[in-house]
């Protein structure tokens, strides 16, 4: 299971802009996502992001590496890291993938607010995309009413 964790979006966009603009951009070839493993995440502090298709997968590391974006041609951009995976003091796995979403995944969703659920359900009914509450390892699927 691979995710892409949201969370660096600028305090002026909205988490509705920021699932818009992950699921619509074009210029990035690859991004950085965490290959949950034996479907737990690692990543505390993340409570929304985006079910990568398990195909899109490019490249796996043995925990956390930070990557930059490099320019391949005048409009693509690729990633590449900077730090071994073993330097990193994280449990864990990061992942290139190609930006490939099937789905948006909850963790913690009673720690998300009305606001951001809200949103999250806007854009499951705009995009036509399945909503997945993370639970003791598992993707349960959430229906909206």
């Amino acid at each position: 299971m691979i995710v892409r964790w949201l969370g660096a979006f600028k305090k002026k966009q909205s988490l509705y802009n920021s699932l818009v603009y992950e699921i619509e951009q074009r210029e990035k070839v690859h991004v950085a996502a965490e290959m949950l493993q034996a479907g737990k995440s690692y990543i505390n502090h993340a409570k929304v992001g985006l079910l990568v298709k398990n195909s899109a997968l490019v490249r796996r590391f043995n925990g956390d590496v930070y990557s930059v974006y490099k320019k391949t041609s005048s409009r693509t951009k690729t990633l590449k890291k900077t730090r071994s995976e073993n330097s990193a003091y994280s449990f864990h796995r990061e992942c290139f993938v190609r930006p490939e979403y099937i789905g948006v995944v909850l963790k913690f969703k009673k720690t998300i607010s009305k606001t951001a659920l809200q949103a999250i359900k806007n854009f499951s009914l705009e995009y036509n995309c399945p909503v997945f509450e993370l639970i003791n390892r598992r993707l349960y699927r959430i229906k909206f009413i």
